[in-house]
């Protein structure tokens, strides 16, 4: 890890008030807990049928920037 980035980070978080640095730290460990049933479906679904990578994006719901059956509007 590097030092200037952490020091930097533990600075901005001692600069803000307590609540906000809560909410912020609650709001991340709620993203990755919401994220974890689909990295865990990826995964199984990698070891399953290996194959699988070319065509498993294509399922995707359209929020990121790669492929996905949703069309633009």
């Amino acid at each position: 890890m590097r030092p200037i980035p952490v020091a930097a980070l533990l600075l901005a978080l001692a600069a803000l008030p307590v609540q906000t640095t809560l909410a912020v730290g609650a709001t991340a460990a709620a993203t990755l807990f919401e994220a974890v049933p689909f990295v865990l479906a990826a995964w199984w679904v990698g070891a399953i049928l290996p194959r699988a990578s070319r065509w498993l994006p294509l399922l995707g719901c359209g929020c990121g920037g790669g492929p996905s059956l949703l069309f633009p509007p």
